[in-house]
């Protein structure tokens, strides 16, 4: 049996996808850093570093001729001073917003689940989105602005088709009006939860950010978002959308980035 692994980095960046059917590991400076169970990628983040020179060490196990063998490489990379990066990216470039952006955040207000959970919205115009940010009421219209102060660490994607974005966008609007109709008339519905019961398609049991974001695009714009697993998470919705031709990156923080693929 064959066992490798691809590398792929940049100055923000390690992408570790790999062929086998067995765990793998991270190591950084001889720390683990990761133990990959489920999927075959996983994304290091070289802001999570101290500036300098480290070295990323990646290790499975596998049989062969009923023996367990060791397979081990390094990668040497160097992590940078990302504020002044970003100090210097904010001040050079003004930052637009237009209906039907989406923003994904890696950070949470809750620091613990940062990396794990993330944030997710959908712009509906230039100075407002729509979230379902917990709780209740389980969706809102607020400020682009308090996203970002909430959430520095976080991605814009944009639809490469204005039209895509924009129906994305009203039907966000008509779902939210619908959702403040039933709470007026004593309905609660939907409500917010992770829970695995109901399906994307559903509407109107259970809620959660980046479910919002693909119910706006399905049933506003005839586009679906393909998921991987059992709830469609903020990484999910993350990852997605870097690969996705029909979308463009327009800002990028550097240190977004998700420690399991949910």
């Amino acid at each position: 049996m064959r066992t490798y692994f691809k590398v792929k980095q940049d100055d923000y960046w390690f992408l570790v996808e790999k062929e086998t059917n067995y765990p793998f590991y991270c190591y950084v400076d001889q720390r683990l850093v990761a133990t990959i169970f489920i999927g075959d990628q996983y994304r290091l983040n070289k802001a999570w570093f101290t500036p300098g020179k480290h070295m990323l060490t990646v290790v499975t196990h596998y049989p062969e001729n009923g023996k367990w063998k060791t397979l081990a490489e390094q990668y040497g990379f160097i992590s940078y001073d990302y504020s002044k990066w970003n100090k210097q990216g904010s001040t050079s470039r003004q930052r637009t917003f237009r209906a039907g952006d989406i923003l994904v955040a890696s950070d949470n207000l809750n620091e613990t689940t940062t990396g794990y959970m993330g944030h997710s919205a959908i712009v509906v115009d230039e100075q407002n989105l729509i979230e379902s940010p917990g709780g209740h009421p389980a969706i809102l219209m607020d400020s682009i602005e308090q996203f970002l102060e909430k959430h520095p660490a976080h991605a814009q994607f944009r639809p490469r088709s204005p039209e895509l974005g924009l129906k994305a966008a009203q039907y966000g609007r008509e779902y939210l009006a619908q959702y403040e109709q039933n709470l007026q008339q004593g309905i609660n519905k939907p409500v917010f939860s992770f829970s695995l019961n109901t399906s994307l398609e559903d509407r109107w049991e259970h809620i959660y950010c980046s479910k919002l974001v693909w119910i706006c695009y399905y049933y506003g714009a005839n586009y679906r978002f393909e998921n991987d697993y059992l709830w469609f998470a903020p990484e999910d919705l993350y990852t997605n959308l870097k690969k996705n031709s029909d979308f463009e990156i327009l800002y990028e923080h550097p240190q977004v980035g998700f420690k399991i693929n949910l």
